[in-house]
């Protein structure tokens, strides 16, 4: 059935909402997400978890060649999507030297091959500034994924 509402609807606590007929979002105004700061570079703790939300600001500069993303969440993301469900995640970090990037991607604790746009896995970083990089998962089947992904610097 159909829920009209006046002026606004706040849903707030734990769960997910699902809109199996689709959304609509109008009005004008923008679509907001709270981007989850952290200050733990991902050279030291890889984690990515999603309970935070699925864009994350990483203010220490990242260290190390080739590091590796983890995406997670306290119940998995396995257990969180079903087949055909798609999320689209992005990290941002601050970045003072090239040979700093990541390059490969795991999601629960598990490597998965990445699509990266360009045809490569990133070999460098950006050398001041900030590099983002861009994650679209696919779930295919139970803990298969298909992940394109994409790297962005600054510099």
């Amino acid at each position: 059935k159909n829920l009209n509402v006046g002026t606004a609807v706040t849903m707030e606590g734990a769960g997910i909402s699902t809109f199996s007929q689709g959304m609509k979002v109008g009005g004008g105004n923008a679509l907001q997400e709270k981007a989850h700061i952290n200050t733990t570079a991902w050279s030291s703790d890889t984690t990515f978890n999603l309970d935070y939300g699925m864009v994350h600001l990483n203010t220490a500069v990242l260290a190390g060649t080739g590091n590796t993303l983890n995406v997670t969440s306290s119940v998995g993301i396995n257990t969180a999507m079903a087949v055909g469900d798609v999320i689209a995640v992005t990290g941002i970090t601050s970045v003072s030297a090239s040979t700093a990037f990541v390059n490969t991607l795991h999601i629960d604790h598990t490597a998965v091959q990445v699509a990266w746009v360009g045809g490569s896995a990133p070999t460098a970083g950006g050398s001041a500034g900030y590099d983002t990089y861009a994650f679209n998962i696919i779930k295919t089947a139970s803990a298969k994924y298909a992940v394109i992904g994409n790297q962005t610097k600054t510099s």
